[in-house]
């Protein structure tokens, strides 16, 4: 469990085990808890930008600065996590892709639910203009034929 007290565990070199995003921000709760949010926020940038927390290219603990929920957290809380260009334009292209991709894929979803809707709709009237337009063209064909109508209804 963390708490106030504990340290940030920074990813190594290798296979090792190393905090999460939801563990930076669950030790950022408890210091806010205990310490206030101005001391928190102090603590919590200290450790966040430890050289211990660099690695060569990419931005703190990796993932954590390209996680949108993180970094917008974050934000919320008057802190920013990035501190180089990359890490900026990786985040901020990765939000933009899954608007476009949500406004995309919601669109196509909607005109899919409308050819849906419709096709619908012409399964269940089609049987009635059918029958419609055969008993139309009966009709038709009747008219011109009177002797075959009267015919029926001529009483031998």
């Amino acid at each position: 469990m963390i708490d106030y007290n504990s340290s940030p565990d920074y990813d190594d070199w290798g296979w090792d085990k190393y905090w999460s995003c939801n563990d930076w921000i669950e030790w950022y709760e408890a210091l806010k808890n205990q310490y206030g949010r101005g001391d928190a926020q102090r603590r919590w940038k200290s450790a966040w930008f430890d050289p211990q927390n660099d690695t060569w290219l990419w931005d703190k603990s990796d993932s954590c600065a390209y996680d949108v929920s993180f970094v917008d957290y974050f934000n919320r809380e008057g802190i920013s996590v990035t501190s180089n260009l990359v890490s900026e334009v990786a985040r901020d292209s990765i939000k933009l892709s899954t608007k476009i991709r949500g406004t995309v894929f919601g669109t196509i979803g909607k005109a899919a639910d409308g050819i849906d809707d419709t096709a619908t709709i012409v399964f269940k009237i089609l049987p009635w203009v059918v029958v419609g337009l055969v008993l139309i063209y009966g009709l038709s064909i009747a008219a011109k034929n009177k002797t075959v109508i009267t015919g029926l209804f001529k009483k031998e």
